[in-house]
């Protein structure tokens, strides 16, 4: 038995680091606040709390690109205290209860154990409140707060009120001081991994509610194999490219800042894209700053600057197949192109576009990766398993872009949109790109028109939520509805087109329940032959009280009775008695049918080009789904072996899709959606006996593109030969000899 105050074993800062951090605490923390951490128990868990505080601040970039930021809530500090403080919690993170999974997160744990980690946390005296009141109170105030905060580290902000806090780490002594003295963890997600570093443990992919799992991924040699082959590739990080991006972002950042203290806040709106640069360059560094000290730290070349590294990365595969890097890897960069230098191979060239995945990157032995890129991959694949030929045809055009596509006929289509006349389509295609993702997710067409109203909404509206405001959403929900069946392979109802395929989705959902309403949906994978199984449970939101600290627990079951009323009370869901499953969730099934399908088979795709691709010879393979890049120097890099690959991949995929056809049949019998699925399996069939393999359009993706001012005679001879040798001199060089470059202007 380990004591209370052994804290070694539990996991808490020692008495040296606890005093540490109270000297820089201290001088800046309110007076009215300084007595809520009076004793030697309360500055421990505020230095827990810190800690944390600083992991939200530097999340990964690719959170933030896709607006999944991580926040600091009530539920975060009981996180990162209870197992440090509460026995019954450290053993259901590490290890877990009999039957059960280890669970880290309170709002996962079972209502039993939730109750029982509150009395431990009361009993030793673990005042959450106070550390709360602290951290997320005056002292953490934003800079553009009537009366700023004086905390020294960060500074919350807080978009929505239904959501936790932002971190918004200060560039300050004092941070970079709080940093040395708590380091972040070290099986931390997207850590970078030395190739000289041990392997960390592979992780298992799972989903809990009341600490048992549910969207279980089963792993089988077939599956190992690919992760594997993987986790074999070995990428060279160019650090000293990384610290001088790095440091010109701060140089750019720095002078945001001095800028906006020479101008004041409501003088500001005519230069937005210079706030957004600035904002946008902050949330990198707090990203990538983990990143910069781990860099420091490498052994230093002649120059003086760290060496580049080889790195490599753990994979690990979702509950729809898909498959992740763990580690820092291209897909935790971004693959945006902007204008930088470039020194990587072929000399340093003034001003290029390049992507920081491509200059920070390169295989093993320093050459550019390049490769493939399958274009609408998700949209060529339903093209496929539909027999929507027209849009197959369509989609084989060179350079056709689905959203473009879509912009274009809103427009002929005279689409009620709130755009200037003539309308432009480039200022539309962001919009339907979101939207045409959106549809194929299984999101709801109100969703989206409330969520790019300032374009689907023509008119003006000063108020909303009024009855004008309310009906002409509804109105421009109507008119995007008749918009897409106006399409023809996306059709109208009972056309057998690709809505139909988006309800029957719905469908098959609501056979599942009717049949079992613990079950869920299954399907068999076509890689690996397991069974993939979608059963998101039935639960609802539980507050636990801590002695007027709450933190909210996701329980199965739901509410009864009107709220606010002394009838509102909280049912819990009857588990299974066989198998210890919840109820399912039917809306919540109905959303992840279509997706789960399209990612599924997108993934068993890209499994099989990564397979082959090793059977080529390839050392270093990556795979971003739809993506498989290598060096560009090796034979199978050449477009007739990579276009092979392909060719060969696409034969052996649609030959594995029976499957897939079963498990549709199989719920949709006796539906209305019954007759059109076997129409669909056998059109499948006539297809594989007459060899109409599919031909996925693919472009390729070469990291730099040379802008043409920039160019000399002897550079531009370099990249020629360069594109020859790999056999994509078009249409990138007949571009930057004859104009602009392809993203110029």
């Amino acid at each position: 038995m380990h004591e209370a105050g052994d804290d070694a074993w539990w996991g808490r800062p020692d008495t040296d680091t606890v005093d540490a951090v109270w000297r820089l605490v201290e001088p800046n923390l309110p007076s009215e606040l300084r007595h809520l951490a009076s004793d030697f128990t309360a500055r421990q868990v505020l230095t827990v709390a810190l800690a944390r505080c600083l992991e939200v601040g530097e999340e990964p970039p690719v959170a933030r690109r896709e607006k999944k930021r991580a926040t600091f809530s009530q539920n975060h500090l009981f996180d990162a205290i209870a197992p440090r403080w509460s026995r019954t919690f450290k053993k259901v993170a590490e290890v877990g209860n009999p039957g059960c999974v280890p669970t880290p997160n309170i709002v996962n744990f079972g209502h039993g154990d939730a109750l029982e980690v509150r009395r431990q946390l009361l009993a030793v005296g673990v005042r959450l409140k106070d550390t709360w009141d602290i951290i997320a109170g005056t002292w953490s105030k934003s800079d553009r707060s009537k009366t700023p905060g004086t905390n020294p580290f960060f500074y919350l902000t807080r978009p929505n009120a239904k959501l936790g806090y932002r971190v918004n780490l200060r560039d300050t002594e004092a941070c970079a001081e709080l940093r040395r003295l708590l380091p972040p963890a070290g099986d931390r997600p997207g850590q970078l991994l030395l190739d000289s570093d041990p392997w960390p443990p592979r992780r298992e992919y799972y989903k809990v509610c009341a600490e048992r799992p549910f969207d279980v991924v089963e792993r089988n040699e077939e599956v190992t194999t690919v992760l594997e082959t993987l986790e074999r590739s070995r990428l060279r990080f160019d650090a000293e490219q990384f610290i001088a991006d790095y440091d010109r972002w701060e140089r750019i950042v720095d002078r945001v800042k001095a800028w906006k203290g020479r101008v004041p806040y409501k003088r500001r709106a005519p230069f937005k894209r210079r706030v957004k640069i600035g904002r946008q360059l902050q949330s990198d560094l707090d990203a990538y700053r983990e990143i910069r000290g781990r860099v420091e730290g490498l052994p230093l070349s002649r120059e003086g600057l760290p060496e580049s590294v080889l790195i490599k990365s753990r994979f690990f595969r979702d509950q729809e197949g898909r498959f992740h890097a763990d580690n820092f890897w291209p897909s935790r960069s971004s693959g945006q192109r902007i204008r930088s230098w470039v020194r990587q191979g072929y000399g340093r060239i003034p001003w290029a576009w390049v992507s920081t995945r491509h200059i920070w990157f390169a295989d093993r032995r320093g050459e550019q990766l390049a490769g493939y890129d399958v274009s609408s991959s998700q949209t060529q694949i339903l093209a496929v398993v539909l027999g929507l030929t027209d849009l197959e045809k369509m989609l084989k055009r060179p350079g056709f872009k689905i959203y473009r596509y879509l912009a274009e006929e809103a427009i002929s289509w005279r689409l009620p949109l709130n755009l200037p006349s003539p309308p432009n389509p480039a200022k539309l295609m962001a919009v339907m790109k979101d939207l045409w993702v959106r549809v194929l997710y299984g999101g709801h067409l109100r969703e989206i028109v409330r969520d790019h109203f300032d374009v689907l909404v023509p008119g003006t509206f000063p108020k909303k939520f009024t009855k004008r405001y309310n009906a002409a959403i509804e109105t421009a929900e109507g008119d995007l509805r008749a918009f897409l069946e106006s399409i023809l392979w996306y059709g109208k109802p009972g056309e057998g087109k690709l809505s139909d395929f988006l309800r029957a989705s719905e469908e098959v959902a609501r056979v599942a329940m009717a049949r079992d309403p613990y079950a869920g949906v299954s399907f068999i994978d076509p890689l690996a032959e397991t069974v993939v199984r979608w059963n998101p449970p039935r639960r609802n939101r539980w507050r636990l009280n801590c002695s007027g600290f709450q933190v909210a627990l996701k329980l199965p079951g739901g509410w009864t009775g009107k709220k606010g009323t002394p009838k509102r009370r909280f049912i819990d869901a009857i588990p299974h008695a066989v198998t210890g499953d919840y109820p399912v969730n039917l809306r919540k099934l109905k959303q992840a049918v279509a997706p789960g399908v399209i990612h599924l088979l997108d993934a068993f795709f890209n499994a099989l080009v990564v397979r082959r691709l090793e059977h080529a010879g390839a050392a270093d393979i990556l795979a971003l789904h739809d993506c498989w890049m290598t060096a560009i120097d090796r034979p199978v890099s050449y477009p007739r072996e990579f276009e092979a690959i392909i060719a060969v991949a696409g034969r052996e995929w649609l030959l594995g899709l029976g499957p897939v056809y079963d498990a549709l049949d199989g719920y949709l019998e006796g539906t209305e959606y019954g007759p059109w699925v076997r129409g669909l399996r056998e059109g499948w069939e006539r297809r594989c006996r007459v060899e109409r393999w599919p031909v996925f359009r693919v472009e390729p993706t070469i990291g730099v593109v040379p802008t043409r001012p920039w160019m000399t005679p002897e550079q531009l001879d370099k990249f020629e030969a360069l594109w020859k040798r790999a056999g994509w001199l078009e249409p990138y060089v007949s571009r930057v000899k004859g104009g602009p470059g392809p993203l110029d202007g």
